[in-house]
This record gives C-alpha cells, sequence and structure tokens, in this order.
C-alpha cells in the first residue's frame, strides 16, 4: 500500500531527475498543467482541495507516504499516517495480514487517496478503516477506474462509480460519490503514460526534457478541452466517495 508519492533516494539518478521535474513542473498536489501526470490528478486534487478542509478532529490517512494533502486538513487536531513501509512522514507502520494498532471508534474522519487499487486483501484493509472510524465518522476516498497497470506487481484492481457505492452502502450512510476526468483525460493520460514507460521514448524525453515537456502541456490542454465536450458520463479516469458511518 502506497500512497501518492515517492521516495526519491540520494545517488540515485532517476531520483535526481524526478526532483529536477519536481522543481520545474510541480508535486502532489501542485501539478503544473505541463507535467505529465496533471491528467490523473486535476479532478481528484480539485475535489479534495473543497472536501478535506471540512474533516475536523483525529484524522487518519491510509496509504500516507510522504502526507501530500496534510495542508488542506486545515480544521485536523490530530493526524495519523500509516503505511506499510517506513517514512519520514509515517507515523505508524501497519500490516496488511494483521490488525492496526489503533484503537477502536477513534478517528473522526479516515481518508485514503489512490491506495486501495494496490491492496490484495481489500476486504481486511476495508474492514480495519470501518473499526477505527467513529460511528458517524465521514471516510473519504479516492480509486482509479480506467488506469494503466502500475506499481507492479502490487496492483489488484479497479473500481466503477457503481462498484464503490456498492462496497459502502453496506455499512455507510454516502454523502457523495462522483466520478471524475472524461474521455479527454483519459485518453490524454494513458497517451502520455505509455510514452513515459515505452524505454525508447522515455529514454529519449528524459535527453530532451523541454521537448517532453512542451508535449505534455500540448496533450494536457487539448484533451481538457475534449473533456468538455464528452456527455457519455463512461470514460471517466477516478471515483470519489465521501461517506458517513452508520451509527
Amino acid at each position: 500500500m502506497t500512497g501518492n508519492n515517492m521516495v526519491l533516494k540520494k545517488n540515485n539518478p532517476t531520483g535526481l531527475f524526478l526532483k529536477i521535474y519536481g522543481l520545474i513542473c510541480g508535486e502532489l498536489p501542485n501539478y503544473r498543467f505541463y507535467h505529465s501526470r496533471w491528467l490523473s490528478y486535476k479532478d481528484v486534487n480539485k475535489d479534495l482541495k473543497r472536501v478535506l478542509p471540512q474533516l475536523a478532529g483525529k484524522v487518519l490517512d491510509v496509504g500516507c507516504a510522504d502526507k501530500p494533502y496534510e495542508r488542506w486538513l486545515e480544521k485536523k487536531e490530530e493526524y495519523v499516517g500509516v503505511d506499510i513501509a517506513a517514512g519520514g512522514k509515517v507515523d505508524c507502520v501497519i500490516s496488511l495480514t494483521e490488525p492496526w494498532p489503533l484503537h477502536d471508534d477513534y478517528f473522526d474522519s479516515v481518508m485514503c487517496t489512490q491506495v486501495l487499487e494496490h491492496v490484495e486483501n481489500f476486504d481486511d484493509v476495508f474492514n480495519e478503516m470501518t473499526r477505527v472510524l467513529k460511528p458517524g465518522g465521514t471516510c473519504v476516498v479516492t480509486v482509479p477506474f480506467i488506469y494503466n497497470e502500475h506499481a507492479s506487481p502490487h496492483d489488484f484492481r479497479r473500481f466503477s462509480l457503481m462498484g464503490l457505492q456498492k462496497i459502502f452502502s453496506e455499512k455507510y450512510e454516502i454523502v457523495e460519490s462522483k466520478k471524475q476526468g472524461a474521455f479527454g483525460s483519459t485518453m490524454g493520460l494513458l497517451f502520455l503514460n505509455f510514452l513515459a514507460l515505452y524505454k525508447p521514448t522515455r529514454y529519449f524525453f528524459g535527453i530532451l526534457l523541454p521537448l517532453w515537456i512542451l508535449l505534455c502541456g500540448a496533450v494536457n490542454v487539448l484533451c481538457f478541452l475534449v473533456d468538455k465536450l464528452d456527455g457519455t458520463a463512461a470514460f471517466y479516469t477516478n471515483v470519489m466517495i465521501v461517506a458517513k458511518k452508520r451509527r
């Protein structure tokens, strides 16, 4: 289970490239429109920037990694981040096969962003999230629907809006459920991700970084405009759900 950011290692050429790229194109959650992942996150971040400031009290971040959304939790009193690997901002390392070392009904809110697709034993993690959340507490989840395989070999599922609604409706009252992205975003992110993963183009654009940035900016703007024309609501990239645990 890994959150939304990757840890950069010192003296790692790839890490150095990503650091330079982040300085130019922004880092999560503040990707600039010419970042290659802007289409993947533009709607996710827009909605989280609206929802997260409403979370108050004790907040649990599942799969927190580097806690990229911490600054948006304006009303938090306590903020705990858990992940399966230790990191600079991970407060508690958890096991996916054992109960988490957290009290029942303790947190006022639980958030989990772009993580659950990587969890092999989904039911166990979902039940633990529910266990530690207070009755009446809020759960905020975002997950991909159309996206290429990533973080292999730990990529196990995708979620449709209806599928996520079904999962949550058994134990939660759904406050908001929303499709994120449209046809343009879907095609654009898959195209850019393909170029980033395909070795010949990856090395080419790694050398000619300005050309890669220009291409990403052009694709992102074009696909943003195509989104405005898509009235099907069938080609979304992501799903968000906000739900309250039943008392």
